[in-house]
């Protein structure tokens, strides 16, 4: 709304032109494997509605990967949506880290450490503080998200905390991304089906 209101355009001009910002994003995302070190583990965005082991259907269940530099920090981050078919309620089987790492981490330069239970003791406090920083982002900026193109939402929020881990200028990283991003129209981003 914000940026409909400062270029005077429509809330769907905005908001498109917004998702196809995002969509660049998310492509520069899916070109770039996790590496090194890497840590994943589950969360949840959504409200829990239930503290059970049933999944409520705002409820999304996803994993949080990091590569570790040196000195245990995250220099490269992604948050990935699971498929509803690598889930049983609210766990997330191991289909689901299974298809994480085969898609987003190099397993040839990677030592992988997973911990999807809810409760796992190797659980990592910071890969919870950048999940948490994601939630508040989404929740005071936008007010809340549904499944539909949250994925678009995880990926920006990656890709800016890369850029800052790599002291890119957001900016001029962001401008390039979109002169050099494949071409996708206001059917495809709203067609868009949540797994």
């Amino acid at each position: 709304m914000e940026l409909s209101r400062v270029i005077r355009v429509t809330y769907k001009t905005a908001w498109l032109m917004l998702h196809k910002i995002r969509n660049a994003m998310s492509e520069k995302d899916a070109m770039n494997l996790l590496t090194g070190t890497v840590m994943v583990q589950s969360a949840v965005y959504g409200r829990p509605y239930n503290p059970s082991v049933y999944r409520h259907a705002q409820e999304n269940p996803l994993l949080v990967g990091a590569s570790l530099d040196t000195n245990g920090q995250a220099a490269q981050l992604k948050m990935k949506l699971v498929h509803k078919k690598n889930l049983l309620n609210k766990h997330i089987l191991r289909s689901g880290t299974e298809v994480f790492a085969g898609q987003h981490v190099d397993l040839t330069e990677s030592n992988l450490l997973v911990a999807a239970g809810r409760y796992d003791r190797n659980r990592s406090g910071l890969l919870n503080t950048l999940f948490t920083k994601l939630r508040l982002w989404i929740n005071s900026t936008f007010h809340g998200l549904g499944r539909k193109h949250l994925q678009a939402y995880l990926d920006e929020f990656c890709f800016r905390h890369n850029l800052t881990c790599r002291r890119d200028s957001h900016f001029n990283e962001t401008i390039h991304l979109c002169c050099n991003a494949p071409r996708i129209t206001y059917d495809r981003l709203i067609s868009r089906i949540a797994s």
